[in-house]
């Protein structure tokens, strides 16, 4: 037994001698009573009286009759059992003879609660005074073993009612005394006394639970009329919770009517029949004078003539409110969730389910039979059934919500996208119930998830091609999101990490104070300040976010003189993001009701907030009463109707027209029915599908578009000649645009004008008089001259537009022409327009764009093919040039090796005297000088060979450029079903070039990227600018390249294997022209990958306005200076015999050398000490001379940024000394050196 329990016995039969002993160690658990803690507490105080009075008593309690017995009562009694109370028999069998005379008076009592009492009565039971041992002693009312009686004494007993807290009879206690002879009169009256004194203590016991009680306690006098009708109620008693339960102060001594005079009858008429009947009452009753529920047990005490009734009662009004509501909600919930437009189910506590709505049976066509339990999963798809009754069991098992996404199938076999939500519902003691869920369908969201993760994608593609860092922390100040730009400006690895710990200076710097007010405030904030911990000055734009912020940000320390424009760009750039952000969310459903008259019963807040009005402006009128337009208010009546009249439900769709505007809805009436199946009402659903039918009106204009672009795109694409098939792809255009005028020129070259060579919706005479424009003559002669579309709108009412005056006489509203561009070169014009509307959409314009382009590249690509074939022959006598002269080249290169390495053998060997050693000198300087005029005329041979390559120079936009190399690969993209994506940034000058050129590298990496693309695959063109360069990066998905293989990529006929020539072809020549082209326009080209199958990245550098190159030549020097005392050179050659050399010709001149074999070691000596001059090789591993200049030139002046620098190289080129000067040199030589030439060099670059 725990503690508390013993406590609770020992403190109950704490009284009594051997009585008490023996029920403190009895096991009442094992009993009909149960445990102590759980008797009622008119038990426990009827059990303490029995035990504390002197006389012989006992205990009959409740309908089994149990018997309880005090320790005087016991001593003259036969007693040999343990326990106090019978177990096996209502009576004890020593009861049987006795109990007949007893019986009909313990019932009684136990029948009406009056006490009873009886004079004289034998003992009852077996007596021990019987016993010639023992005597009861009446003089002195004790008990003995010294005499001896012939019979049992007579006893006078008294049984008395106790009650229960129900005010029931709960058992019978009877008290007896030894009937007196005159001579114990004392002692009875001693024994009185006693008793007196123990129902003192009864009565104190009495009081204490009276006062402890939460119930409310009162007794009241009834009083009656001389009618003997009861009329009212006087408070006699009340315990402290008598105010708490009733609300009534001051109510002792007073009568009910006079404290609530407006009180029920009810109450007096049945307490007066408890006084007259004494039957107990037990009833839950609502007093509306008092505005309370109470659940209340009324008794008699004492005798009818008492008038007295005691009234146990609590406070029930907040039950009963929760009551009444709980029954309304579920039958309300019943009535809502078959008619709901989802649909809901309910399961009990093992998850068996046992009520779905008819929403449900109506969509999966299921039935009840084959729906309940767990019947339902079998309208789930086969692949998502296990998953989702595994997660429902889990959840069922912890008594915790859930949510889950499954297929389900509708009563036709299809299936949509659901979502199933439920929560556990719990009794009002907490006890687990099951479930109650509703499934929703969300086919919708799925699609416009995907549309979203789609748009997702595209968004982070964007941040991390933009030029601008970005980086997202959340609530926690923990980084979440940088892009490439964030990581290069601040460090890799900081996701995960705390940015006030990562940057503990950022704090207290304005920046930190920014970043807080915007969490705070939830307001974008921008600024432009100097963070020292970086030494540079940030542009920074934050953002709040859904769960933190946001920040774009620029490292502006050598743009700060801009800072009144940037901070112009900020202010549009925020503005354009706090409108995407204000995106609103999706609008809630409208829920409402009608009666059979079709007038409004209930309305939710959405559909008010549509309205703009007030529940009290809808409620009881009809939709003709609501601004509803005649035709629909009498539509929608016509269909409440026959919702009613057929009891079916009905879906339809319309437009409407409300103060926020017209939309289109979707809507279903459902019938509710009262409890005899009549339609009493009608529940209507609404949802906005405005947007949506907005989607689908462009999604089918946008398939329509790529439909026709491309048919037109294969058409050109096949066509042998694209101006033939000109007129009619103008016709299709003019037809699905909706334009009745179409006008086609094409540029004649030799007489400098437009040529019309196709039109539409014209006569013959208007189109003769416009057959020949000249540049800047019309609309379209505009688009020529000027190389851009122009667009004419509202041509008729345009009386100040020059532009609108030729179209004007045809009776033209609305014209647009556009360019056919090749690079910056003009092939025509495309112009369309209309009599019918004075606009057009920016999509339409759009349209007219892409097709001018394709236009322009099918015609360029005809003229290419031409042009091909003419060269094929010139192609066939190069090669042969070619053969015969690497033949040559072979014979020339090998002749002059032979005496310089003879000869250089017989030196090294010592043996050769002053004469032979001249001999040996003069000779093989002589045969160097030979093999270096060899390589002279090698170089003049090959750009004989190849027609010495020029570049028609002019500025370039590279964007045009690489659309241009674009379309000429997008076909075969297609075909393998690979996506091109274009990331452009804008350039702060122009490249100088020839775009044919620069095209031909883009189209020769495009060209790789989809060769050795798999199907299916991606590949990613992008320009920004970086530095004082244009970057054009060209990424892919495909094979890649294995690494020992990539510094072999660019040479001439090297190709990576066999497997690779004879699954791809190609002689390898692709890149090596990249190359050539690149270095050309003074770029380089570099190739990346991670190996194979991981896909691979071509990055072009192109230089934007490159630096004035020093009008200074190695031969602009009239004197040879010799003397360089004092001059600090730095030599960088990986070549250990040119390095030597030209050391030991500088030190000659006094000249102070220091020596660098890589370009590594160069940074590290300039960062040392820094010298005067730089000379240095071009062709090194690693890092190469124009790489070593360009991280020079980055330096700061003070660190050596400005150092002057000579490119010695073998590299002799004309296109080498531009590529060197553009790269930072301050000169170009070409090996072999003459020394005095280059002390001579140095000495005036000193100066």
């Amino acid at each position: 037994m725990s503690l508390e329990p013993k406590v609770v016995v020992d403190d109950l039969f704490k009284d009594g001698d051997e009585v008490g002993a023996l029920m403190r160690s009895h096991d009442w658990a094992q009993t009909l009573l149960g445990a102590v803690e759980h008797w009622p507490l008119s038990l426990k105080s009827a059990l303490n009286i029995l035990l504390n009075v002197g006389s012989p008593a006992f205990l009959i309690w409740e309908r089994e009759r149990l018997l309880f017995q005090n320790d005087t009562y016991r001593a003259l009694s036969k007693q040999d059992q343990a326990a106090p109370m019978s177990e096996s028999e209502p009576v004890p069998p020593r009861w049987a003879e006795s109990w007949s005379t007893v019986e009909a008076d313990i019932e009684q009592v136990f029948a009406t609660g009056q006490p009873l009492q009886r004079q004289h009565q034998p003992w009852l039971g077996e007596c021990q005074s019987s016993n010639p041992d023992t005597e009861f002693d009446c003089s002195t009312d004790s008990y003995s073993t010294n005499c001896h009686r012939s019979a049992a004494p007579c006893f006078n007993w008294s049984c008395s009612a106790i009650w229960d807290e129900n005010g029931q009879v709960g058992g019978v206690m009877g008290i007896g005394s030894a009937a007196p002879d005159a001579q114990v009169l004392a002692p009875v009256c001693e024994e009185i006394q006693q008793a007196q004194v123990a129902l003192h203590q009864s009565k104190q016991r009495y009081q204490t639970l009276f006062e402890s009680i939460d119930e409310g306690f009162c007794v009241v006098e009834v009083l009656f009329n001389q009618a003997g009708q009861p009329v009212d109620y006087r408070f006699l008693e009340a315990n402290p919770a008598f105010e708490r339960q009733c609300g009534l102060t001051n109510a002792l001594g007073k009568r009910m009517r006079e404290l609530v005079p407006d009180m029920e009858p009810y109450w007096f008429d049945l307490y007066g029949r408890v006084v007259l009947t004494g039957e107990s009452q037990r009833f839950e009753e609502r007093a509306e004078a008092l505005d309370r529920w109470f659940d209340v047990s009324a008794f008699r005490i004492g005798s009818p003539e008492d008038c007295k009734v005691g009234i146990l009662f609590s406070d029930i009004t907040i039950r009963k409110r929760i009551e009444l509501r709980l029954r309304d909600s579920e039958e309300q919930f019943r009535n809502m969730a078959d008619h709901a437009p989802f649909m809901v189910w309910v399961t009990d506590s093992t998850g068996f389910c046992t009520y779905l709505s008819q929403s449900w049976y109506d969509f999966t066509g299921q039935t009840a039979a084959s729906g309940l339990g767990f019947g339902w999963l079998s309208a789930v798809h086969p692949d998502d059934d296990e998953a989702a009754k595994q997660i429902f069991l889990a959840a069922n098992q912890q008594q915790v919500g859930f949510r889950l996404e499954y297929q389900l199938r509708d009563r036709d076999g299809s299936y949509i996208w659901a979502i199933d939500a439920a929560n556990p519902w719990f009794d009002e003691d907490g006890q687990y119930q099951g479930y109650i869920g509703s499934v929703i369908d969300i086919t919708d969201r799925k699609q416009a998830e995907e549309v979203v993760r789609e748009s997702e994608e595209q968004r982070r593609d964007i941040l991390e091609s933009i030029s601008d860092a970005f980086f997202a922390v959340d609530e926690n100040w923990l980084f979440t999101y940088l892009n490439q730009a964030a990581q290069l400006l601040l460090a890799p690895g900081l996701i995960g990490k705390n940015v006030w710990e990562a940057y503990p200076g950022l704090s207290s710097s304005e920046f930190g104070q920014l970043y807080r007010r915007v969490l705070s405030d939830q307001v974008a904030g921008s600024l432009t300040a100097f963070y020292p911990d970086h030494d540079r000055w940030y542009e920074v734009h934050a953002y709040p976010s859904a769960n933190g912020i946001t920040v774009y940000f620029q490292n502006v320390t050598e743009r700060k003189q801009a800072e009144d424009r940037l901070r112009q760009v900020s202010a549009e750039l925020e503005q354009q993001i706090r409108q995407f952000d204000g995106i609103a969310s999706a609008v809630p459903d409208f829920i409402y009701r009608f009666d059979r008259t079709g007038r409004f019963t209930y309305v939710n807040q959405p559909l008010l907030n549509l309205w703009q009005k007030s529940a009290a402006e809808v409620l009881g009128k009809t939709c003709a009463e609501l601004d509803y337009s005649p035709e629909m208010a009498a539509l929608m009546q016509n269909q409440i109707q026959q919702v009613i009249e057929t009891g079916e439900s009905l879906k339809d769709e319309t437009s409407y027209t409300s103060v926020s505007g017209t939309g289109f809805y979707e809507y279903i009436f459902v019938p509710l029915f009262d409890q005899t199946g009549v339609v009493e009402a009608v529940a209507g659903v609404t949802r906005d599908i405005t947007e949506r039918q907005q989607t689908e009106a462009r999604l089918k204009a946008r398939n329509e578009r790529l439909k026709l672009l491309s048919e037109i795109a294969n058409d050109l694409l096949l066509s042998e000649d694209p101006k033939i098939f000109l007129a009619s792809l103008f016709e299709r255009v003019a037809a699905h645009l909706g334009l009745e005028v179409y006008f086609n020129y094409l540029f004649d070259s030799e007489h400098d004008c437009l040529q019309l060579h196709a039109y539409g919706g014209i006569s013959a005479e208007v189109a003769e008089s416009a057959r020949l424009l000249k540049l800047g003559e019309g609309v379209c002669g505009h688009v020529a001259k000027y190389r851009r579309p122009a667009v004419v709108e509202q041509a008729l009412e345009a009386a100040d537009n020059p532009l609108a005056v030729p179209v004007q006489s045809i009776g033209i509203r609305a014209y647009a022409s556009h360019p056919l561009l090749v690079g910056n070169r003009v092939l025509g014009t495309l112009g369309l327009g209309t009599r019918q509307r004075d606009r057009f959409t920016a999509d339409e314009l759009e349209l007219m764009q892409v097709i001018a382009n394709q236009v322009a590249v099918a015609l360029e690509r005809s003229h290419l093919v031409a042009e091909l074939q003419e060269r094929a022959e010139a192609l066939v006598q190069s090669n042969r040039i070619k053969d015969e002269f690497l033949a040559v080249l072979s014979h020339e290169l090998r002749t002059p090796l032979n005496p310089i390495l003879g000869w250089s053998r017989l030196l090294q060997q010592g043996n050769l005297d002053d004469t032979k050693t001249h001999i040996a000198i003069a000779t093989i300087e002589r045969n160097a000088k030979l093999q270096a005029q060899l390589i002279e005329d090698m170089l003049d041979i090959s750009r004989i060979l190849q027609g010495k390559m020029s570049l028609a120079t002019l500025p370039v936009n590279l964007s045009a450029v690489i659309a241009a190399a674009l379309e000429t690969v997008r076909l075969a993209a297609e075909a393998k079903s690979i996506q091109i994506q274009t990331l452009y940034s804008p350039l702060t000058g122009l490249v100088i070039g020839d775009a044919g050129r620069l095209q031909q590298v883009i189209w020769n990496l495009l060209s790789n990227a989809i060769k050795f693309t798999s199907q299916g695959g991606q590949v990613t063109v992008s320009l920004a600018q970086v530095g004082n360069q244009a970057q054009i990066q060209v990424a892919d998905t495909g094979k890649g390249i294995q690494a020992d293989f990539l510094p072999h990529v660019f040479e001439h006929f090297r190709q990576e294997d066999g497997a690779t020539t004879r699954k791809f072809g190609g002689l390898g020549l692709g890149l090596a022209i990249v190359r050539q082209i690149t270095e050309l326009h003074g770029g380089t080209v570099k190739a990346e990958s991670a190996g194979e199958d991981q896909g691979s990245r071509f990055t072009v550098l192109l230089p934007i306005a490159p630096r004035p190159v020093p009008e200074f030549t190695a031969h602009s020097s009239a004197v040879l200076q010799r003397d360089l005392s004092g001059v600090q050179v730095l030599i960088v050659d990986d070549e250990a015999d040119s390095r030597d050399l030209l050391a030991f010709v500088l030190e000659q001149a006094s000249a102070t050398v220091q020596i660098a074999t890589s370009g590594a070691e160069a940074l590290a000596a300039i960062a040392d000490a820094c010298p005067q001059l730089i000379i240095s090789d071009i062709g090194m591993p690693e890092m190469d001379g124009y790489m070593l200049m360009r991280q020079i030139r980055a330096l700061p002046p003070q660190q050596g940024g400005q150092i002057p620098a000579i490119a010695l190289t073998a590299y002799a080129g004309e296109i080498d000394q531009q590529q060197a000067i553009a790269a930072g040199f301050q000169l170009h030589l070409a090996k072999p050196i003459d020394a005095e030439t280059v002390v001579a060099v140095i000495a005036k670059l000193i100066e």
